[in-house]
């Protein structure tokens, strides 16, 4: 899962496969529209929907964070 989502996000901003799951995305370069763009692609890849009160780099600043957020939406947990 992590390819993928590695996979997405460089349609939005210039990462490599070995970034650190815990690097924080928006210094690397996410922005609010690349931020939004990832969330569609996110959302669709992946099936799940993504609330207005989920969109927080709580829930998006890194990799792991991504990772954590789909795992729980798969399992249909909200956040």
């Amino acid at each position: 899962m992590k390819a993928s989502v590695i996979e997405l996000l460089q349609k939005q901003i210039k990462i490599d496969e070995s970034v650190d799951n815990d690097a924080d995305l928006f210094f690397l370069g996410l922005n609010s529209i690349s931020f939004m763009h990832f969330i569609v692609d996110l959302e669709s890849h992946y099936e799940v929907e993504v609330l207005d009160e989920e969109l927080s780099a709580k829930n998006f600043a890194t990799v792991n964070k991504i990772l954590e957020f789909i795992n729980l939406k798969k399992e249909g947990v909200g956040i």
